[in-house]
C-alpha cells in the first residue's frame, strides 16, 4: 500500500469478499529492493498506523470469513496486541 492506492483498500477488500477470497493480504511498501525509489509514495507513521488499525478492525468484523494477513507489516502485531489489551476486542489471529 502506497500513497497512490491506499484510498482502494476497502474497495480491494469487498471486491475479495465478493470473488469468495478467504483470503486478505494487503502488502505494505517497503522502500528497499524493487520498492526503492518509491519513498515519495510511503505512507507517513499515522497513515501506517490508521491503515493498520483499519485491517484490524476489518479482521475482528469479518472474523472467519476472512484471514488478514499485512504483509511486510511486522508491526502489526503490536497494534493486535494493543488494542487486544484495551478489553474491548474480540481475539483476532495473527
Amino acid at each position: 500500500m502506497t500513497k497512490l492506492n491506499v484510498c482502494y483498500l476497502a474497495d480491494l477488500l469487498s471486491m475479495s469478499l465478493k470473488l469468495g477470497a478467504v483470503a486478505f493480504h494487503p502488502f505494505l511498501l517497503v522502500p528497499t529492493g524493487r520498492g526503492k525509489g518509491l519513498e515519495s509514495v510511503e505512507l507517513t507513521p499515522q497513515e501506517y498506523e490508521e491503515t493498520l488499525n483499519w485491517i484490524y478492525d476489518r479482521q475482528e468484523e469479518l472474523g472467519d470469513k476472512m484471514f488478514f494477513k499485512p504483509t511486510d507489516a511486522p508491526h502489526y502485531l503490536r497494534i493486535v496486541q494493543q488494542r487486544q489489551c484495551q478489553g474491548n476486542d474480540k481475539l483476532v489471529s495473527v
